[in-house]
C-alpha cells in the first residue's frame, strides 16, 4: 500500500436537489475542505461511493426535477463547482469512484446511449462531464468498475470486455471537449474482494 485516500459516501439522507445553490455551495465547500487536508496530510486523493443505497436517485431525473435539456447544463455545472474546490486546493488529486459511466450496463449495448441515457434518466455523464471540465492535467480519475471484479469471469474475457466499455463504449456519452482528457486522465480500476 503506497497510497491514502479519504473515503466519501455520495449516498445522503435526503436528496439534494439540482437547483440548491446553497447545498451545493456548502458540498464544494466541503471539497475545498477535503482538498485541503490531503494537500497538507499527504493523502493522494479521494474515495467516492456514489451507489444509491438509500435509493435517493442522486443521479437520476425525477418528476421534480427541471426537463430534461435545462437539467443536464445544471448537473455539469454542479460536477465543476464540487470537483473545481477539490482540485483547487489538490491539482493532483486522484479521485476513485467505486461505479461511474458503468453504474449502466445498457450503454454497450445500444447504438445510441446518449439516447439511452435520457430514456433511463441518467445524469451521470453530466455530471463527469463537470468533472472533466475542470480537471487539471495532474489529476487523475478512475471509474473503479467495482463489480467487475467479483461478476467477472476470467475464461469469458469478462475484464477485458468491462475496460473496453469504460474506455471505448463510454465515449459517446462524453462531451467531444473533454474526450481527450477522459482518455488521457481517466483510468479503469478492478475491485477485489
Amino acid at each position: 500500500m503506497t497510497e491514502s485516500f479519504f473515503f466519501g459516501l455520495g449516498a445522503r439522507a435526503r436528496r439534494l436537489k439540482w437547483t440548491d445553490d446553497a447545498g451545493w455551495a456548502n458540498l464544494a465547500n466541503s471539497m475545498s475542505v477535503l482538498g485541503w487536508l490531503m494537500r497538507e496530510t499527504g493523502v493522494k486523493g479521494l474515495q467516492c461511493d456514489v451507489e444509491d443505497y438509500y435509493q435517493q436517485k442522486q443521479l437520476e431525473r425525477l418528476p421534480d426535477d427541471p426537463e430534461w435539456d435545462e437539467l443536464l447544463p445544471i448537473v455539469r455545472r454542479r460536477g465543476r463547482e464540487v470537483f473545481s474546490a477539490l482540485f483547487r486546493e489538490k491539482p493532483d488529486a486522484k479521485v476513485l469512484f467505486y461505479f461511474l459511466m458503468n453504474m449502466n450496463r445498457d450503454y454497450f449495448t445500444t447504438p445510441d446511449p446518449a439516447a439511452n441515457a435520457r430514456f433511463l434518466k441518467d445524469l451521470t455523464p453530466a455530471f463527469v462531464d463537470g468533472i472533466l471540465d475542470v480537471m487539471p492535467p495532474t489529476a487523475r480519475l478512475t471509474d473503479g468498475n467495482e463489480d467487475g471484479g467479483y461478476l467477472g469471469r476470467a475464461e469469458k474475457g469478462d475484464f477485458y470486455r468491462r475496460v473496453r466499455d469504460l474506455r471505448i463504449g463510454v465515449l459517446p456519452l462524453v462531451a467531444k471537449e473533454n474526450l481527450a482528457k477522459y482518455r488521457a486522465q481517466v483510468d479503469v480500476g478492478f475491485g477485489l474482494y
